[in-house]
């Protein structure tokens, strides 16, 4: 979810805690009391679990300007750990506060349900994304999307580093299909936008 989404719903309403974490400092355990909701000002947070033979299996990557653990809102317990990948600032909404907030505002309550609606639908397209085997599928997928109906143009919301995380795909092999549907003439790229020109 968007960090300033969060920070527009409940601006007047609560005012959000600022913390700070160094590289490889967890932010929460599994296990440990939630705390609330978390946003990232500045670095990189990842959301991991432990498996049974001691290896850690990443869930989610949250970035700048993201939130994340807003599922634990309505649980007592963290159900995985959260450590800083880079020195990281944060803001954090007190889970109390939150709730207080929700049940005294029910128009601020609908709006907080719409947003985790769309981030659920958002998780959703992903997993079907990484369904698809071949990466230039996947990423064609993507590209198809999110893009424009009426001009086809895509305005690439993250790094492609960051990209081949969200769909599983290594970020060599996203420069190498792009390259490839760019040699097709089945896009046109610049730094931020790609156009598609079909056919996919």
């Amino acid at each position: 979810m968007r960090l300033v989404d969060l920070k527009t719903l409940f601006a007047g309403s609560i005012t959000p805690y600022d913390l700070s974490f160094k590289a490889s400092e967890f932010v929460f355990v599994q296990g440990a009391a939630v705390e609330g909701i978390f946003g990232v000002e500045e670095g990189k947070i990842r959301l991991e679990r432990y498996t049974l033979d001691g290896n850690t299996t990443g869930i989610h990557h949250a970035k700048a300007k993201e939130s994340f653990a807003e599922a634990s809102l309505f649980s007592d317990f963290y159900d995985c750990h959260a450590v800083a990948l880079k020195p990281s600032r944060l803001v954090l909404f007190p889970k109390e506060k939150v709730l207080d907030t929700l049940r005294c505002k029910p128009d601020l309550a609908i709006a907080y349900i719409r947003l985790l609606s769309f981030h659920v639908k958002s998780l959703r397209s992903n997993l079907e994304l990484r369904g698809i085997r071949s990466a230039r599928g996947r990423i064609l997928s993507y590209f198809l999307q999110i893009a424009d109906i009426k001009t086809g143009i895509v305005m690439l919301p993250c790094t492609l580093k960051d990209l081949s995380h969200m769909l599983g795909i290594a970020h060599e092999t996203i420069y190498r299909e792009i390259r490839k549907l760019e040699n097709e003439s089945i896009i046109v790229r610049d730094e931020n936008t790609i156009r598609i020109l079909g056919p996919v």
